[in-house]
């Protein structure tokens, strides 16, 4: 997906598509300007999002890079480092995006593991709605767990945007 028309002439991007696919291809764009292996600051999150865009929202940008699983973060926001998987070659398909699940998925998270009765005889425990609430924020620890560990994704489908399914897991 070209995108040409968001950047300046220096490379930065100069403005937020409205088309998921636009977007997808900014977050990878910037997503490439950090490191494997190399734990930042918030502040030089926020310092090299700056230097590759110029229309002053680098909240909206470092958000949509977490949010979309381009960058981790421990809970406390002290730390960032670049996503466990690399999002663009493991977590996308032709048919399917896997990114962080986030509380405006609650919803639909919620039809999706309601629909599963499967799940009280696979974990022996009666579940209910509040436990995908639960999920997004806290997460399922084993015990002495980290939350930094803990992966709770939202497979969704890349042409609709729905949600269609869950991945949860525990580096």
């Amino acid at each position: 997906m070209a995108i040409s028309q968001y950047l300046d002439s220096e490379g930065r991007v100069k403005t937020w598509p409205s088309k998921h696919e636009q977007k997808m291809s900014i977050r990878r764009t910037i997503a490439s300007k950090f490191e494997h292996g190399r734990f930042y600051t918030e502040k030089e999150v926020n310092a090299l999002i700056n230097e590759w865009h110029s229309f002053n929202d680098y909240f909206l940008l470092r958000r949509e890079l977490v949010n979309y699983g381009f960058l981790e973060r421990t809970r406390s926001g002290s730390q960032y480092w670049k996503g466990d998987i690399s999002p663009e070659k493991a977590l996308e398909t032709e048919t399917l995006i896997i990114r962080t699940a986030v509380p405006d998925d609650a919803e639909a998270l919620k039809k999706i593991y309601m629909s599963c009765a499967y799940m009280a005889e696979c974990t022996g425990q009666k579940h209910d709605e509040t436990d995908i609430d639960h999920s997004i924020s806290e997460g399922e620890l084993p015990p002495d767990g980290h939350k930094e560990f803990y992966r709770f994704k939202a497979i969704v489908e890349k042409q609709t945007g729905y949600i269609v399914g869950i991945l949860e897991y525990y580096l």
